[in-house]
């Protein structure tokens, strides 16, 4: 079942970037961001109503929220760098440029969280250098 989801995450955020590059023609990058996550935080805020998760909500420990909070804020700035690279350039070079987040994903595991590095992961590293360098 998962892999059905991983499809519909990469089918949707394939064609997420068309519309975003499209409006882009028409507003300051960091504005598109600001609309983009309105709409966001507002279906997600009928969704806690709507399936009750507000208690669910209140319940979280302080580490949690200031956990979510900072990935939050780190995800924000990076949708407002995204949307400043894909006003200006290509959306068929900026999308796979700033898809190797992967990569910065599994360095910083490693290092911070001490998760396990393998020649796996190393090679995918390498396959994902070549291939932004590859769509240059």
């Amino acid at each position: 079942m998962e892999w059905f989801f991983i499809g519909l995450t990469i089918i949707l955020w394939g064609i997420s970037p068309v519309f975003d590059k499209m409006a882009l023609n028409a507003i300051d990058p960091v504005l598109a961001v600001a609309i983009r996550m309105m709409t966001a935080g507002s279906i997600m805020f009928i969704y806690v109503f709507i399936f009750n998760k507000a208690e669910v909500i209140k319940k979280l420990d302080l580490k949690s929220i200031i956990l979510f909070v900072t990935a939050s804020s780190f995800s924000l700035l990076g949708f407002i760098f995204y949307f400043k690279a894909l006003a200006g350039g290509f959306a068929s070079k900026i999308v796979p440029a700033a898809a190797t987040y992967p990569l910065f994903t599994s360095i910083i595991a490693f290092l911070i969280m001490k998760e396990s590095f393998s020649i796996k992961k190393l090679v995918a590293i390498i396959f994902i250098v070549t291939g932004v360098a590859l769509i240059k």
